[in-house]
């Protein structure tokens, strides 16, 4: 009680210093589960306030709380529908963990359904995706529930091995809650097995680890089991020791149905300690809850004990009484079964109908994101194509100009040496005037020699 305390109040600090508002919920929602708050209306709240602040990840994990409360109140129909509707969030935020804990929860409801296929893929299909995330957590509580279900099958040693993998896990994470409900469930097997030292020794550890966790449900559900284990081996004493510690924790806890259980198990202690007044006291006890809860199977129990009692007192008016009450819870329980075994049909034919309506719904999908990825895809080769054509276009173009270029280039090279052969020729020319001029006389140099010739003579 002191550990889970201590988680409250470190979450509660978390909360204080929190500035995202999606994160505040799912602190709260955290805090709330350490409380055994299962008011539906409070989950319900939480659920349509992140709906329409669009956070998904808190609707979902809301939805997965308002289903495991369903679970418990007998009302699968509405459980499976959030559940699915909280694997549908998961799917879309790729919470993968989620996504998981949903594919137990659902198993869990065809475990309980009796459609064990069904149960087995959707178990085995949570082992598969927490092995993929390496979510050793809720790899543990795959094995566990799958090993559940074997026990359920009279498999002994098939739930024997997923037990003891989900305890090696629990183990590496340090998990003592996870410890103990592995270790409980060991001392179950074993217990069935014939093996009473063995059982023992789980059960010891079990209550030992979950006393170190703080987990009320899981202290009490190991009393139990022990008392239980000393009772069918007539140590009433300690029996009687371990279910009065149990009462106290249920007591605790609120849970009128298992106190019940509890107490007409003391009941049945002390009877066969030959003790008939304790036996009566405890066993009117169970049977003033049982009727408050409506519980018909403890009804019937209780019942059964007071009349035994009052045989063994001769009170057989009272015992007579008793008698007929037995029975008619008896009665009453066969009936209740038979309608479960309907509701459990009418529950799979619908399902299965919505399962096939989804199924549609889900090939049309299918249908409309095949054409669409033809069409992407189309798209994409004519614009590949479009930009393998610009690309050639350009190569082309640049050779062009490249070529172009060379060419003008080689003209303009040629024109240079055209230009500079026609400049040497007429260079050359040029200097050769300038010899010729320079051999030859000026025109003034003959006319000045004429007039000296002609002075002369």
């Amino acid at each position: 009680m002191f550990s889970q305390t201590q988680q409250i109040d470190s979450l509660k600090l978390i909360l204080q210093n929190c500035k995202s508002e999606s994160t505040k919920l799912l602190l709260e929602m955290e805090i709330e589960s350490l409380k055994y708050n299962n008011r539906i209306a409070y989950w319900d709240s939480i659920s349509n306030c992140a709906h329409r602040a669009s956070f998904f990840r808190v609707e979902a994990k809301a939805k997965s709380k308002l289903g495991e409360i369903y679970v418990k109140e007998g009302n699968n129909y509405e459980a499976i529908e959030l559940f699915r509707q909280c694997l549908v969030l998961s799917k879309k935020i790729g919470d993968k963990k989620e996504v998981a804990n949903c594919l137990i929860n659902i198993g869990g409801i065809y475990d309980d359904q009796g459609d064990i296929p069904k149960a087995i893929d959707y178990y085995n299909q949570s082992i598969a995706l927490n092995k993929e995330i390496n979510d050793k957590a809720g790899l543990s509580s795959s094995f566990i529930n799958l090993g559940l279900l074997y026990y359920n099958q009279k498999e002994k040693e098939a739930a024997l091995e997923l037990f003891e993998k989900s305890l090696t896990l629990r183990k590496e994470l340090g998990d003592l809650y996870g410890m103990s409900v592995a270790l409980n469930n060991l001392g179950g097997v074993y217990e069935d097995l014939g093996d009473s030292a063995k059982a023992l020794s789980y059960y010891r550890e079990s209550l030992e680890m979950a006393e170190k966790s703080g987990q009320l449900y899981a202290i009490a559900l190991t009393l139990n089991n022990i008392g239980f284990f000393y009772k069918n081996r007539g140590w009433y004493d300690e029996a009687i020791k371990y279910y009065n510690k149990c009462v106290i924790l249920q007591e605790k806890l609120g849970d009128d149905v298992t106190l019940a259980n509890t107490i007409n198990n003391i009941a049945s202690s002390y009877f066969l300690k030959q003790d008939l007044k304790k036996a009566q006291e405890f066993a009117e006890k169970s049977l003033f809850l049982a009727r408050k809860v409506n519980s018909l199977i403890v009804i019937r129990s209780a019942s059964n004990n007071l009349y035994r009692i009052f045989k063994k007192q001769k009170k057989f008016t009272e015992a007579l009484e008793m008698y007929e009450l037995t029975l008619r819870m008896r009665d009453s329980i066969i009936n209740n079964e038979n309608s479960e075994a309907v509701t459990k049909q009418q529950f799979k034919y619908e399902y299965e109908k919505k399962e096939v309506q989804l199924k549609e719904e889900q090939e049309k999908k299918d249908i409309v994101a095949a054409a669409n990825s033809r069409r992407q895809k189309i798209i994409i080769v004519i614009v590949g194509m479009g930009f393998l054509f610009l690309l050639i276009f350009a190569i082309m173009i640049y050779k062009i100009n490249s070529q172009r270029k060379k060419l003008n280039f080689d003209l303009a090279q040629k024109k240079a040496e055209i230009e500079e052969k026609q400049k040497e020729i007429i260079d050359s020319i040029v200097y050769a005037k300038r010899i010729q001029t320079a051999l030859l006389p000026t025109d003034s140099y003959v006319a000045r020699t004429l007039n000296k010739l002609n002075n002369k003579s």
